[in-house]
């Protein structure tokens, strides 16, 4: 018996076996391919996994070499798109997210370098929700840090990167509050553009 809604994407294979009262039939394979809603729009986005209960935030499929080695990786001028999924005991979880702000700056204390502007996006739906926004790393304000870190073969700096995200929560008789939370503070390794 197969019946609701899949929650997972994947590709499965079940077997069906028809009973009349002659008996059962050999077993006939069935191939059900579920595709994610984000598949085909997830492509842009550069996926970034907050775990909710550290506050920690790492690239999906990179595991950084260390507590000094870079997160995330970005020239002067890029614009990315982050896309935010949050994630707890190992599940990425739909939460009531209505913003996601990332900065960069050189060092703890100094100015942002760069700040998104909270444009923020919902991608894909239910277990696949992620939260789009972008990063513009500023040409003038990055050129300006990296000319302190000139080289003959590389013109870069390991800055310190932080998402934080907002989110409603209460009671649905009631007008929604508001929270924020920020993940812990990232390296992030910016260099100087070529072209």
């Amino acid at each position: 018996l197969i019946s609701g809604t899949a929650d997972e994407p994947g590709i499965f294979v079940v077997g069906l076996v028809a009973s009349n009262a002659t008996g059962d039939s050999t077993d006939h394979e069935i191939t059900i391919g579920i595709g994610s809603e984000i598949i085909g729009t997830d492509s842009i986005g550069v996926e970034v996994d907050v775990d909710l209960a550290t506050g920690k935030a790492v690239l999906r499929g990179v595991d950084p070499a260390g507590d000094d080695a870079p997160t995330m990786f970005a020239k002067s001028g890029d614009q990315i798109f982050i896309d935010v999924g949050f994630f707890k005991d190992g599940s990425l979880q739909q939460i009531p997210c209505t913003q996601v702000l990332f900065t960069l700056k050189e060092y703890e204390g100094e100015d942002q370098l760069t700040l998104t502007s909270g444009v923020t996006e919902l991608i894909g739906g239910g277990l696949d929700s992620r939260f789009r926004t972008m990063i513009d790393f500023d040409k003038v304000a990055i050129d300006n840090a990296l000319s302190s870190y000139e080289g003959d073969v590389r013109t870069g700096f390991l800055g310190l990167g932080e998402i934080e995200w907002c989110y409603s929560y209460g009671d649905s008789n009631s007008v929604p509050l508001s929270a924020k939370r920020s993940t812990q503070t990232f390296r992030v390794a910016l260099d100087r553009d070529l072209i």
